[in-house]
Parts: structure tokens; C-alpha cells; sequence
């Protein structure tokens, strides 16, 4: 029992160590110099959609990320998305410089393998924020995603009023998830955004869990098949790969 326990563990090990060695680190420039992981799946294809992930705001806070980065670990993510064929993109040291994810989403219709017109953002909390209002009409995402989305600032560029000034005209599918059992300050920031979202675009969807905002943090958890149904399912016609022990149902 030891022994298959001992094989079981460096078995994993070794599974992390190939899965991190395939991650690679980009640099690009936009406004800035900047930097990304990207993740190919394993099975390549000669056009491949890409996801654009824009992690929690905490993992670039400083001394915290040793903390959050354990609970919140985008490498995570960047298989699940490699697992529905997909090329992944996540920008790094973002911090709140929309031109980090605009620049990702230019450097990744270069990739190759790259469908330049097959891009979908995804983003949490003040991640979502600046994905939406990173995303231009004519750059090839077709589809944003935005989990708990809440501003950055009270005031200025990025905060609500902010918002409401450079609101980008967008003609594609926005969906909102929300986790309706969190603060009241995410809660009504996520609503508020919403609402005014509603009045200015059609297609847009809210779906709603009776969990907290840190629901979002791993992505073995049933929303992140919506998102697979949502985005990629009707195109690829596969079913949703058993990361996590569900399938569509």
C-alpha cells in the first residue's frame, strides 16, 4: 500500500513538472512592456481558439501572492482551458494596466496555430472589470465572460462613472456570473455593471450560484462547464473533457 501511495506521489510530481515546462512566458509591448504565460493543448490543430484569462486582483499584491497563489493558482486554469483545445493566454503583473490585457489579446492573434477571430476573455473581479473595458469592437473576441465583476476606483478611468464614459460598443455575447452569497459591495457591483450592460447591449446573460466570490478561484466547479457550453461547445461539438469528474450530463 505504501508503495503504490509513494508511486502515486511521484507520479504526480512528474505530471506537474511536464505540465509547468509546457507553460511559456511571452513578452509583448502595448502602451508598456509586458508579459504572459501561454499554454498549447496537447493536441494541436491547425486553427485553435484562444482564451484570454484575467486572474483576482490579490495575486498582484506583493507579499500576498505566495498566499493566494495557492488557492487561486491560474496554472490551474491554463490546463482546463488547454484540455478544451483551446490556446491559452494569461497576462502576468497586470496590476490595473488595461493595455497588459489589450496587448495580450493583439499578441495572440499572432500566435501560431492562433485563430485570430476565434478569441474569448475571461475574467474575475477587477479582472473582469478591465477585460470589458480592454475588449474593442474589430479585435476578434467573440465572447466575454466576466465572474463577479466590480470596479476598481470611485472615480476616474477605472471606476463605474469611468465605465459608463468608455463604454466599448460591443456586438458579441457577454455573460456575467455572479456569486450571489458574497460581500454586498461585489454583489451590487456585479448587478450595477449588469444592469447597465442590459440597457446597452442584447446579448447578454447573468447566471447566478449560491456560493462566495472565492467559488470562482478553482475551476473545478460546474460553472466553468457553462463557460465550455457557452463559448466552445457548439462549434467543437465535444463533450466537456472529465477534468473534474462531470460531464455535460
Amino acid at each position: 500500500m505504501r508503495l503504490i501511495k509513494s508511486l502515486f506521489l511521484i507520479w504526480v510530481c512528474l505530471s506537474s513538472c511536464l505540465f509547468a515546462a509546457n507553460i511559456k512566458e511571452i513578452k509583448y509591448s502595448c502602451g508598456g512592456n509586458f508579459k504572459a504565460l501561454v499554454l498549447y493543448p496537447d493536441k494541436l490543430s491547425a486553427k485553435m481558439p484562444v482564451i484570454i484569462y484575467n486572474y483576482h486582483e490579490d495575486l498582484d499584491r506583493g507579499n500576498q501572492f505566495r498566499v493566494y497563489q495557492n488557492v487561486h493558482d491560474v496554472t490551474l486554469f491554463m490546463k482546463v482551458f488547454a484540455s478544451w483545445g483551446a490556446i491559452c493566454v494569461v497576462p502576468m503583473d497586470r496590476f490595473h494596466q488595461i493595455n497588459a490585457i489589450r496587448g495580450a489579446i493583439r499578441y495572440a492573434k499572432t500566435l501560431p496555430r492562433a485563430d485570430a477571430n476565434n478569441l474569448h476573455v475571461i475574467g474575475i473581479s477587477e479582472g473582469a472589470f478591465m477585460s470589458l473595458l480592454a475588449v474593442q469592437p474589430g479585435d476578434g473576441v467573440k465572447s466575454l465572460t466576466l465572474l463577479m465583476p466590480r470596479s476598481i476606483h470611485n472615480t476616474g478611468a477605472l471606476s463605474f462613472p469611468g465605465l459608463m464614459h468608455a463604454m466599448p460598443k460591443l456586438k458579441i455575447p457577454i455573460m456575467i456570473m455572479l456569486a450571489n452569497q458574497s460581500a454586498d459591495r461585489s454583489v451590487k457591483s456585479a448587478r450595477l455593471i449588469n444592469t447597465v450592460l442590459e440597457q446597452q447591449h442584447k446579448q447578454v446573460a447573468l447566471v447566478e450560484y449560491s456560493e462566495i466570490d472565492r467559488w470562482f478561484w478553482t475551476p473545478q466547479k460546474e460553472y466553468m462547464q457553462k463557460i465550455y457550453e457557452t463559448i466552445l461547445y457548439k462549434e467543437t461539438k465535444k463533450d466537456l473533457p472529465n477534468y473534474w469528474g462531470e460531464g455535460r450530463g
